[in-house]
C-alpha cells in the first residue's frame, strides 16, 4: 500500500530483479518477487478501500493529518508545533467521527510517537544522507570496476602485440592475477 505524498499511480508492480539489472546486463534469476502496490490516498482505489473499513479509515486519517498540516502551516512557524497540532487534531477529529475510534482512543499516544518517527526531519535527512552515501560508494565501485576492466583489456592487447604464444600469454595473465 502506498500513502505517500508523491505523485504515484493507482497501481504499480515492483520487481525485485529490477533492483539488480543494469542497462546492458540481463540476469536470469531462478526466483522473482513481484509486489503489487496500490495507492490508498484520498480519491484513489476506492474499490479496494470500500472492501476494508480499517484501510479506508487509515487512508482518511492520514488525509486528515495532511489537511491539518496545511491549515497549521499558515498559523504556526515551528515544524514541531505544526506536527503536534496536526496529529492531535486529526486524532480528535477521527475519534469524534468514528474513524479508527476504538484504536485511536486506546493507542493515541503510540500513534503520535509513530507519526513523529515517520515525520522526523532529522531522521529523514540521516536516512537520505546514508542512501546517497551508499549510492555514491556503489557508483565509485562501478567506476573502479570499469577502469580495472579497461586496464585488463589494454594489458591483454599489449600481450597480443608481443607475438607471444597462447601459453606465454596465459602464464603472464596468471602472474598478473597473483599480484592482486
Amino acid at each position: 500500500m502506498y500513502n505517500g505524498e508523491d505523485n504515484y499511480p493507482d497501481y504499480k508492480e515492483l520487481r525485485l530483479s529490477d533492483s539488480f539489472i543494469q542497462a546492458d546486463i540481463k540476469i536470469d534469476l531462478p526466483l522473482e518477487l513481484v509486489v503489487q502496490v496500490y495507492n490508498i490516498n484520498k480519491g484513489r482505489n476506492q474499490e479496494i478501500l470500500s472492501k476494508s473499513r480499517t484501510l479506508d479509515s487509515y487512508s482518511r486519517f492520514i488525509d486528515k493529518i495532511r489537511e491539518y498540516q496545511k491549515e497549521y502551516k499558515r498559523k504556526y512557524k515551528e515544524k514541531k508545533e505544526i506536527l503536534d497540532k496536526s496529529f492531535r487534531s486529526a486524532i480528535q477529529y477521527c475519534i469524534k467521527n468514528n474513524i479508527l475510534k476504538d484504536f485511536l482512543k486506546k493507542h493515541g499516544s503510540e500513534v503520535i510517537n509513530m507519526l513523529y518517527a515517520e515525520y522526523d526531519p532529522e531522521v529523514e535527512m540521516r536516512v537520505v544522507r546514508e542512501e546517497a552515501l551508499e549510492e555514491g560508494r556503489e557508483e565509485g565501485r562501478e567506476e573502479g570496476r570499469e577502469e580495472a576492466h579497461e586496464e585488463d583489456r589494454i594489458h591483454f592487447l599489449g600481450l597480443l602485440n608481443q607475438d607471444l604464444t597462447k601459453e606465454e600469454i596465459k602464464e603472464r595473465l596468471q602472474q598478473k592475477e597473483r599480484t592482486f
